[in-house]
């Protein structure tokens, strides 16, 4: 089944949880004298959510271009995507010195949590049925909002009690993120979930309809239709018997 399928939001949050802590680093600007410059570090905070919400709209765009809602696996591959540059980004960022640097690897990791955020729910929204989908994804969304939260919390503790500072917890993000790469990467390779044949075949039940009676005209539904001009009975089957 593609029941694993949920977990890929709350672990994707596993990875992009230390934002809120990293990128409030990056954005404050002290003056010599060690005060907080509160007009600039406002400026740069306007900057990085501009920025965030640049890539998280710019990412799931890009990746539409290789993903079809009727291929269930290609959507678990842009999934899959949303991961790699989602911790590829936070890479970047561990490397950067100045803010500018700062929001050019935050643009780089937020087209791939857009991706992974957009692409997960596709996925279930596309093969989940409607009277379970509606639960199937109020816990997606719980399980993302707890993970998030906890990995918050554990940069904020590094932080101050630890010391780590921003591009520490930055390495720290990209080595979170490349375990989830590797986990789901071995997962969609081993044809789990959405990449499953069964999901993606011609014939699956999502796919697979009849039309019933409608005298010589030709109707393109999203779906295989089969055309039956012989029958007088105007009706919408499918062919599986599920409606």
């Amino acid at each position: 089944g593609f029941g694993w399928m949920l977990f890929a939001k709350p672990s994707a949050s596993l990875v992009w949880g230390i934002e809120d802590i990293v990128g409030a680093q990056f954005a404050t600007v002290f003056r010599d004298d060690g005060t907080e410059d509160t007009v600039l570090s406002s400026i740069h905070m306007g900057l990085l959510f501009s920025t965030i919400g640049l890539g998280c709209s710019i990412g799931p765009m890009l990746l539409n271009t290789v993903s079809d809602a009727r291929k269930p696996y290609t959507l678990q591959r842009a999934c899959l995507i949303g991961f790699i540059f989602l911790g590829l980004g936070w890479f970047v960022i561990s490397f950067v010195d100045t803010f500018p640097q700062f929001l050019w690897g935050s643009f780089l990791r937020t087209m791939g949590s857009g991706a992974a955020w957009v692409y997960s729910t596709l996925v279930l929204q596309a093969l989940c049925e409607s009277s379970f989908l509606g639960r199937v994804l109020a816990l997606e969304h719980t399980l993302t909002t707890l993970f998030e939260a906890a990995t918050s919390f554990l940069a904020g503790n590094l932080s101050s009690s630890k010391g780590l500072d921003e591009n520490q917890l930055a390495l720290l993000g990209a080595c979170m993120g490349l375990v989830v790469v590797i986990v789901w990467g071995i997962y969609y390779s081993l044809s789990l979930g959405a990449a499953h044949p069964r999901f993606n075949s011609m014939n699956t039940p999502q796919n697979n309809y009849e039309i019933v009676g409608i005298e010589a005209k030709e109707i393109e539904i999203e779906g295989n239709f089969v055309n039956n001009s012989n029958s007088n009975s105007d009706s919408l089957q499918k062919s599986d018997g599920l409606v």
